[in-house]
């Protein structure tokens, strides 16, 4: 006897095969059908193109896939106007995780960035890791702020030495030479 197994689409089966080469098949045993894993985005919605969301079987090469309805974050934002050159700018970030607005409403496009915001911005980039155990001198940052920890890594990894030894300046608008120079 040889018993062929069941696939996730075909039955399976046991043949029996006579010593004269006559054989039957017998023992059917139902397809398996696909074990899918979980939904992964692989392509990502735009704020007028809908996204791609694909699984895959565990035990085949099978996959399916579905839409993702298209999203636009920046929509929430009263003051984004959607058709200015920095809407899918502001899409993007928001996406990925790298800012959010002043408020639930209020995203600020023509504000200027704080320090703090800009260290925020790297941080969160980084994949927000983890300060515990890590120092840091400036008097003028506090345990509460929500820039606390970008601003521990910040020092911790070399991007920002403060303003002076003792002060980090978090509020403090952003040139275009600090942009530059956090990014390096």
């Amino acid at each position: 006897a040889v018993v062929t197994a069941p696939t996730c689409t075909e039955a399976g089966y046991t043949t029996y095969t006579c010593a004269c080469g006559d054989s039957y098949v017998t023992d059917y045993v139902p397809a398996t059908g696909h074990t899918f894993g979980e939904w992964i985005l692989t392509t990502e919605p735009g704020c007028e193109t809908v996204g791609i969301e694909t699984r895959y079987c565990e035990d085949c090469d099978a996959t399916e896939t579905r839409e993702v309805a298209a999203y636009c974050p920046a929509e929430k934002f009263t003051d984004v106007d959607t058709e200015q050159w920095y809407h899918e700018g502001i899409c993007f970030a928001i996406r990925n995780g790298l800012m959010k607005g002043k408020s639930e409403t209020v995203f600020a496009p023509n504000a200027n960035l704080t320090r703090a915001e800009l260290v925020t911005v790297l941080y969160r980039m980084a994949g927000e890791p983890t300060v515990e155990g890590l120092e840091h001198p400036f008097v003028d940052v506090a345990e509460s702020d929500f820039y606390y920890d970008a601003v521990l890594w910040a020092f911790e990894n070399g991007i920002t030495t403060g303003i002076d030894p003792t002060h980090f300046n978090p509020n403090g608008q952003c040139n275009r030479a600090q942009v530059v120079t956090f990014l390096w």
